[in-house]
């Protein structure tokens, strides 16, 4: 590619034809899903490795300008903390959704990856593709043009093969071969492992058909976490040449088509693949693992499917007919219709299925009882559909037994409800009527709520989503079925079932009434807490009285001590134990968090060596309070620079975030750290746009390591201070645990409760409160609060290092100091009467850019500035207290004056 510019870059066709049409198009249908898109990049050779982040459709011109090569060799070595760039490495994108959960770890950045996107993270898929690649030798290397035109023309024939059967296919060029992407109906959760053989047995199909001697149809690329060169960058395997030249990989996007069905139509031809030998022999069954459950967990889920009454999991969706030999009919939860011809069936025991079995021939899916109980809602998760199996069968399951591990994922996937049938009578009821009838039928499902002004709808594992005139249909079909009929003189006729019309949904989406009949959603939290009336909310779902949404597991307050926090907190090197407690405050705060949506302090933690535990500390609370590592960001003294790296972070929904390992030659100071800790809301504006990243509730833990670091006065008055300090060689330091954010992600949930536990004893025991309370700039009521709730557990000293630590933080304390000790008893004085008195302690800041001195004016400003900052300080001096105080005089053109007076009682 050669030498380019920024500039050149930002208006090249490649960027503007090819990539922001692409990224628009791909990051806006994977938002549409609920999921974000992985950009990796891997680079080989020289500083080889792999960088990967996750976006969303608002982070177009960020990856532009993440990609925009820089100016000089295209080769160069790439410096700690950047990325490669267009032209220094390959560069892909994910084909699939990522979850949410994951895509937070590393949003809007692209570092250095140790671990990149699985297929288990992938949330939902709608995009197949077909890889043609040319036969060529070496392999790694780039195509000739002529190897390039024989992946065309089995391209051009698939392309036909498709458009045959009603399917649409997008051409892409990778740079080496051709790409044909399909837009497919979405797989979400469980349905993208059926997507996932589906693809694959079409591309074995694609295979066997279409390639050639001098092409080939990749059969490997059906795995959800699929990665494809990102189109607008620039292929660069091997080494480039007149005969195999480094290309660009574009896309046409003009031939868009609405969404397929595409493995229905090509089910004819799957089916008759199906019947040659070959396919036979790939389709015999595998020898079956052997088992790693208990014999009695076996012998008794035996017994009580055998003895389970069918209809008392199944209900009314089974028809009372039978389906063949060994199954009943049974109507299938998720058809849109109703499945008013029944496309499932339910295992009676009597074939080869396990008794109780749900099947799905509508998307191939089969479930044991168990399974279909989570998924239809009936248990939480996997122990509660045991017991629910084992009330109704009156087979008890004995105790001791052993249960085999839920099945993964399990927790993270969609439920079925019931859906409630609202009939509409279009010339008959009048739309108030309708939506009465809609908002009393979604309101057992607690998923839409009011929250500020808009209206949201809760997904499980992903969080609020607003909920507009364009995603209300398909939000309302997961819970409501809509019949359509008309009245006409022989009575009611049915139209038919269907979602709601345009402006039907957009007046439903803007009716204040509507709005108002809906639940409030004060929070949404993935993590327990107190509520602002001390209520503990630990149970997933809704709770009513708070408002609060709990998306995560259950947790109940434990009051037997906290064995597992101090096994976690006992091997860090603490500078005294209020540094200890300090950290259990933070917990603590995380906790009740709703109680200090007006500002908490951030945590700093400071060490006094390089690998003293830090980072470690920060990462195993985070985990605590978010059940996943916390992301970082490195703090950079452009608060507009740093300020995008925070707001990135909040977009993402991050609770805890690290700003990791700060380096400054200067005290740390930034006016939007400040602000973040302060406000009630979190308020950034979003980079490229008019329009603005908003948290509706300041429920950030901002986290701050650093060795030996100062901070300006405004940070030190909003910090909560933990001090680390290591004598002794780091690297033969050993510890009791040696894998600190292993064992904190196994005990989470047991931390957790002990943590509940102590804010329960505190509110049962009436909230005690200490006579003299420890004491925050940031937050008295917080810093109160937090202490009696410690001293009731007996942790003593909670804030007591903060004037120390302060001090540690402030690079003029030391000469401050020195000021008060030299000019006790002296007269008070104003600001200009002491500029001689620290001319010794001044001089450099007396003296502008060219070192001539300022003038007395300029000095008497300075003086004036830096008392200001230390009114409130107590200097001790010979085991007395001192302070430097103001004095108002009369008259109100008179100057304050300043004296040193000794603090006293």
């Amino acid at each position: 590619m050669g030498s380019i510019s920024l500039a050149e870059w930002g208006e090249s066709p490649w960027a503007n034809d090819h990539l922001r049409p692409f990224l628009r198009w791909l990051l806006t249908r994977h938002h549409s899903l609920g999921g974000a898109t992985e950009i990796r990049l891997l680079r080989s050779g020289r500083d080889r490795g792999v960088w990967s982040g996750y976006f969303g459709p608002h982070d177009v011109e960020r990856i532009v300008e993440l990609l925009s090569p820089v100016e000089g060799t295209p080769r160069r070595r790439i410096p700690s903390g950047d990325h490669p760039r267009v032209g220094e490495a390959n560069i892909y994108f994910s084909l699939g959704a990522v979850h949410p959960v994951l895509a937070r770890q590393r949003w809007g950045v692209l570092p250095r990856a140790r671990t990149t996107t699985r297929d288990r993270d992938i949330f939902a898929t709608n995009l197949f593709v077909i890889d043609i690649d040319p036969e060529r030798q070496p392999r790694d290397s780039s195509a000739t043009d002529d190897e390039k035109a024989q992946a065309a023309e089995v391209a051009d024939a698939v392309r036909a093969w498709l458009a045959e059967r009603g399917v649409e296919a997008l051409r892409a060029d990778s740079g080496n071969g051709v790409h044909l992407l399909v837009p497919i109906r979405a797989g979400i959760g469980t349905d993208v492992a059926r997507v996932a053989r589906d693809a694959q047995e079409l591309l074995r199909l694609l295979h066997q058909r279409f390639s050639t001697d001098g092409a080939k149809v990749d059969t490997s690329t059906f795995n959800p976490s699929r990665i494809l060169k990102l189109y607008g960058t620039l292929a660069v395997k091997g080494k480039h040449s007149a005969e195999r030249p480094h290309r660009f990989a574009t896309i046409d996007l003009s031939p868009l088509t609405p969404d397929v069905d595409l493995f229905a139509a090509v089910a004819d031809d799957l089916a008759g693949a199906r019947q040659s030998p070959t396919r036979r022999r790939l389709a015999e069954p595998k020898k079956a693992p052997v088992s790693r459950t208990s014999p009695s967990w076996s012998a008794w889920r035996e017994a009580a499917l055998a003895a389970l009454p069918l209809d008392a999991i199944y209900g009314d969706l089974l028809t009372g007919a039978a389906s063949g030999d060994g199954w009943l009919q049974c109507r299938d939860p998720e058809s849109p219709s109703g499945d008013k011809r029944p496309s499932a069936g339910v295992a009676d025991g009597s074939g080869e299925a396990e008794r109780g079995a749900f099947h799905s021939f509508r998307s191939g899916q089969t479930l044991s009882v168990f399974d279909f109980l989570v998924r239809s809602g009936q248990a939480a998760e996997f122990k509660a559909a045991v017991a629910r199996v084992a009330e109704l069968s009156g087979v008890e399951l004995p105790s001791g037994v052993e249960l085999p591990p839920s099945p993964a994922g399990q927790d993270d996937g969609p439920r079925w409800v019931r859906r409630a049938l609202v009939e509409y009578i279009v010339n008959r009821d009048t739309v108030a009527d309708l939506f009465d009838a809609l908002v009393d039928a979604i309101a057992p499902a607690r998923r839409f709520f009011r929250s500020g002004r808009d209206l949201v709808f809760i997904r499980r594992g992903v969080g609020p989503m607003v909920v507009t005139s364009s995603t209300l249909g398909g939000l309302l079909s997961a819970l409501v079925e809509i019949r359509f009929s008309k009245q006409t003189e022989d009575g009611v006729t049915f139209l038919r079932y269907g979602v709601l019309p345009g402006e039907l949904a957009r007046a439903f989406v803007a009716d204040p009434r509507v709005w108002s009949r809906l639940p409030r959603l004060v929070l949404y939290c993935r993590s327990p807490l107190f509520d602002t009336r001390w209520g503990f909310v630990g149970r997933s779902g809704y709770h009513p009285e708070s408002g609060v949404f709990h998306d995560g597991p259950d947790v109940a307050p434990t009051t037997k001590g906290t064995p597992l926090l101090d096994q976690a907190l006992v091997d860090f090197h603490w500078k005294a134990e209020a540094d200890r407690v300090g950290v259990i405050g933070v917990l603590l705060t995380a906790l009740t968090m709703p109680h200090w949506g007006r500002g908490h302090p951030f945590l700093a933690i400071n060490g006094n060596k390089p690998g003293v535990g830090k980072t470690t500390l920060a990462r195993a609370i985070g985990v605590i309070v978010e059940g996943i590592e916390p992301s970082t960001v490195s703090y950079i003294p452009d608060d507009t620079e740093f300020e995008k790296q925070l707001a990135t972070r909040v977009e993402a929904g991050d609770r805890v975030i690290v700003i990791d390992n700060a380096k400054t030659n200067r005290a740390i100071e930034s006016a939007v750290l400040e602000r973040c800790i302060t406000a009630s809301r979190l308020n950034f504006r979003r980079l490229g746009s008019n329009s603005a990243i908003t948290r509706p509730q300041n429920d950030v833990l901002f986290c701050l390591t650093m060795n030996l670091a100062q901070l300006g006065p405004d940070l030190r008055r909003r910090a909560l201070p933990v001090n680390l300090l290591l004598d002794e060689d780091v690297r033969r330091t050993t510890y009791a645990v040696p894998d600190l954010v292993g064992f904190v992600e196994k005990h989470r949930l047991e931390i957790v409760a002990e943590l509940a536990g102590l804010v329960t004893s505190w509110l049962e025991a009436g909230r005690p409160q200490p006579e003299s309370p420890a004491q925050h700039s940031t937050s008295q009521v917080w810093a109160g609060t937090i202490d009696a709730i410690l001293r009731h557990a007996r942790l003593e000293g909670f804030l007591s290092n903060f004037e120390e630590s302060a001090h540690a933080f402030d690079p003029r304390y030391e000469m401050m100091l020195d000021v008060i000790t030299e000019n006790r008893g002296q007269p008070a004085a104003p600001a200009s009467g002491w500029v001689g008195r620290l001319e010794g302690h001044l001089a450099e800041r007396f003296k502008d850019r060219r070192g001539n001195p300022k003038s007395a004016r300029s000095k008497a400003t300075i003086v004036g500035n830096l008392f200001r900052d230390y009114l409130d300080a107590v200097f001790v001096i010979d085991g007395k207290g001192w302070r430097l105080a103001r004095l108002r005089p009369e008259g109100g053109r008179r100057k304050p004056a300043y004296v040193v007076q000794e603090v006293l009682g």
